[in-house]
């Protein structure tokens, strides 16, 4: 049975650094080298950002071997499973939120609001 779920994300409660903004800058032009493509020019902190669906979830050694038998990069996390996530949307207006570390409940007031933002971005999709 296939998998689905949508999980909103949030940004740093702090700034990233310029090695951070850096790491990642380097990893995207190593991934995408093909197109043309934009990448940020602010990081917003202690925000909603916005929501991803999460299509599937894979025990990390079977994600490792998926990636390394397409030629893909293989990134270190201490987690046991990896998140396969499609359809990113960004809020237009991301409100400020004090997050917690790894997955917890989002407030169901910061949630409607969000969804209610979403609609307006996203007039068609089935919430």
């Amino acid at each position: 049975m296939p998998f689905m779920y949508s999980l909103t994300w949030f940004s740093l409660c702090r700034p990233p650094t310029e090695e951070e903004i850096s790491d990642v800058l380097e990893q995207y032009a190593a991934l995408r080298t093909h197109g043309d493509y934009t990448l940020p020019t602010d990081y917003p902190v202690s925000c909603l950002l916005g929501c991803v669906d999460i299509t599937d979830c894979i025990q990390g050694e079977i994600l490792k071997e998926q990636k390394a038998a397409a030629g893909g990069d293989i990134e270190a996390t201490e987690c046991g499973y990896g998140f396969i996530c499609a359809n990113p949307c960004r809020l237009p207006a991301p409100p400020k939120i004090l997050g917690q570390p790894k997955l917890y409940s989002l407030d169901r007031g910061m949630h409607t609001r969000a969804m209610q933002q979403l609609r307006e971005v996203l007039p068609n999709a089935d919430f």
